[in-house]
C-alpha cells in the first residue's frame, strides 16, 4: 500500500515537473530587451536601439514558431514601436 502511494506521488510530481519544463516562458512577461536578444539568437539578426526607447516595455514573448516578420508585427502591436529591416540588421 505504501509503495502504491509513493509511486502515485512520484507520478504526479513528475507530471507537473515535465509540464513546467515545456511551458518555461509561456505567459511570462519579459523585458523587451530580453525578447529582442532571443529573437537575435533565433533568427541570426542584430537589433539596433537605444536602451531608453525599449526599457519601459515588458511584454509576453512571441511564439518561437513565428517568422521574424510576424514577431516584429507582434512587438509593434504590443508596444507601438516600429522597425526597419535591412538584411540582418533591424532598427
Amino acid at each position: 500500500m505504501i509503495l502504491k502511494k509513493g509511486l502515485f506521488l512520484f507520478s504526479v510530481l513528475f507530471f507537473f515537473f515535465v509540464r513546467a519544463t515545456y511551458a518555461q516562458d509561456a505567459g511570462k512577461v519579459l523585458p523587451l530587451k530580453t525578447i529582442l536578444a532571443q529573437i537575435e539568437e533565433q533568427h541570426s539578426v542584430k537589433f539596433s536601439y537605444l536602451n531608453s526607447d525599449i526599457s519601459p516595455f515588458k511584454i509576453i514573448s512571441p511564439q518561437k514558431s513565428l517568422l521574424i516578420g510576424e514577431k516584429l508585427s507582434y512587438i509593434r502591436t504590443q508596444t507601438g514601436l516600429s522597425f526597419k529591416q535591412s538584411g540582418k540588421y533591424i532598427s
